[in-house]
């Protein structure tokens, strides 16, 4: 049990180091000064990493409410055992 609870964590750590690493690129509809028409959304996130090749819960991303502005964000994924990554969003506008 303790190996395969330590082979999990090593998982977590390295999958915590390529969300770390990660940008997503997100291109919405945007009207004037820099507000977008509509939002990237949690969901959107976690569909955008599952793309990348990980799976994700939309639940263990921190978004306190969707990105609406175009710009560079940064979102904080709650990955359990204190690791914390954050991964960075580029949003443009199309």
């Amino acid at each position: 049990q303790k190996i395969k609870e330590a082979k999990t964590r090593k998982n977590i750590e390295l999958f915590s180091k390529h969300l770390d690493k990660m940008t997503l690129k997100f291109q919405l509809k945007a009207g004037e000064n820099k507000k977008l028409f509509g939002s990237v959304t949690s969901q959107m996130i976690s569909e955008e990493i599952e793309k990348q090749g990980y799976s994700l819960d939309k639940k263990e991303i921190i978004l306190e409410e969707p990105l609406k502005e175009i710009g560079n964000h940064y979102v904080q994924i709650n990955l359990g055992e204190d690791l914390k990554p954050k991964v960075k969003i580029k949003i443009k506008a199309e």
